[in-house]
């Protein structure tokens, strides 16, 4: 419905405003959360999933304009008509963030039937009902992350980014990383769940910090260096390719 009401705005945009607001509009393409960015992403989206909008094929937003103000009925009659098809309204056709995609996502747990709504519940459920933990708390001793190295403060944010942010770190401790000892891990988990106790006598959720997160000046360990990441590489949100471990 957002994405509708954006495009019947845009539509009256190009009809009834003047030309040369068009033009500044168009400008603003590519601009981050700018209104004619998400137009642009809205109509790309159109193009390739709504059959109403495969006829006018994909264009820029200044052929868009120029399509609106010369057939203004054709493109609101395939608006209303891509509006009700099933390819458009899937969650997967206008998601663009991890979090929009799961709206009205259902998780499932592998061990029973039991289904929830929320990453949080599955993994609560998953800990009280089959006993299972997060994988990354048997890697993880310190308050950064070994591979890109970003200080959070706390050993318990650490493991939330490698478990559910970064699937790049998290892939480089699986293969490169070993495991700590299972008596060091239940100290730290024990030290863990006191700083949980305190936070929580004060109204504070177990990930609190009372700094924001920052990258250490480095240097990077070796592992990182051999599974092919560098500073410039960190930079990036793209996966490397992580080289064979030797």
């Amino acid at each position: 419905m957002i994405l509708y009401m954006r495009l019947c705005l845009f539509s009256r945009v190009c009809l009834n405003g003047p030309l040369a607001l068009c033009v500044v509009l168009s400008h603003t393409v590519g601009v981050r959360r700018s209104w004619m960015t998400a137009v642009a992403e809205d109509l790309d989206m159109l193009s390739e999933r709504a059959g109403a909008f495969s006829e006018l094929g994909r264009k820029t937003v200044a052929e868009w304009v120029s399509v609106v103000r010369d057939n203004p009925r054709r493109f609101r009659a395939a608006l209303r008509k891509a509006k009700g098809e099933r390819a458009v309204n899937s969650v997967q056709a206008w998601a663009r963030t991890r979090r929009m995609a799961e709206v009205d996502a259902e998780y499932k747990c592998p061990s029973c039937v039991y289904t929830c709504s929320t990453r949080q519940q599955l993994a609560t459920h998953a800990f009280t009902v089959h006993g299972v933990c997060r994988k990354m708390r048997a890697f993880t001793d310190t308050d950064h992350c070994p591979v890109c190295m970003q200080w959070f403060g706390t050993r318990t944010r650490v493991i939330v980014h490698l478990e559910e942010k970064s699937p790049r770190c998290r892939r480089v401790v699986l293969e490169r990383f070993r495991q700590l000892p299972e008596d060091t891990v239940a100290v730290l988990d024990e030290r863990g769940a006191e700083e949980a106790r305190t936070l929580g006598r004060i109204g504070r959720r177990r990930h609190h910090a009372d700094t924001r997160a920052t990258r250490l000046a480095g240097p990077l360990m070796k592992e990182a260096f051999e599974a092919g990441l560098d500073h410039k590489s960190l930079l990036s949100t793209r996966l490397p390719k992580i080289s064979a471990s030797g």
